[in-house]
């Protein structure tokens, strides 16, 4: 039996030079400190999604913003 679903959805500006995942993970390499994301609260499925993220594509310098 499922009880709920839920999605989640990576975004970036239309002037950022990524077009792909591969493209954002390089291009936050290449700009440490310079690229962000926003989450809805400390230890929330946003963040800790976020924070996931970073390990496994080794970005740490990715800066989340509450």
């Amino acid at each position: 039996m499922q009880l709920a679903v839920g999605y989640l959805a990576i975004a970036v500006h239309p002037s950022m030079p990524a077009r792909s995942l591969d493209e954002l993970v390089k291009y936050t390499k290449d700009n440490p400190g310079k690229v962000s994301y926003g989450h809805v609260g400390i230890g929330s499925t946003n963040h800790l999604t976020g924070e996931l993220f970073k390990s496994v594509a080794g970005i740490p310098e990715l800066v989340q913003i509450p």
